[in-house]
């Protein structure tokens, strides 16, 4: 009986996320998994084995506040928009962070609206126009 109060709690050490994870607001196919967006996490679905994996802010993410996120094939990179600016490319479990809107619009004035991937680039719509990154190189 004991035992059953500690279902869910987290080891000593480790960190657990409080977010939202029961409304998808943006989803990305990548051929077997299914991304989903809630805004300020990450859900991954993998139809092949049936489990869901949860991406947020403790699992590497750089920031809550998820935009917009779009899977580009080519390269088997994730693409992930924050509201902060900040862009995340998730490939083989690896999470590379391209700070460069953020660092040069520090004071905000851009809204990233949309992703969309075509080949080894990720488009971004902005309110001030469509910012290309390379993501091989991983730049804009």
């Amino acid at each position: 009986m004991a035992a059953s109060g500690l279902q869910g709690q987290s080891p000593p050490g480790s960190w657990t996320d409080h977010l939202n994870y029961t409304t998808a607001v943006n989803v990305t196919l990548a051929g077997t998994r299914v991304y989903a967006s809630t805004g300020s996490s990450l859900l991954m679905y993998d139809t092949g084995y049936g489990e869901v994996k949860q991406l947020s802010t403790v699992t590497g993410l750089t920031s809550t506040g998820i935009s917009a996120i779009a899977w580009s094939d080519d390269n088997a990179t994730l693409v992930v928009v924050y509201n902060s600016l900040d862009i995340d490319l998730v490939t083989n479990n690896k999470i590379y962070n391209i700070p460069d809107i953020r660092e040069r619009f520090p004071s905000g004035g851009i809204k990233i609206f949309r992703a969309r991937t075509s080949g080894h680039y990720a488009y971004l719509a902005t309110n001030s126009g469509i910012v290309v990154i390379d993501l091989q190189k991983r730049e804009i």
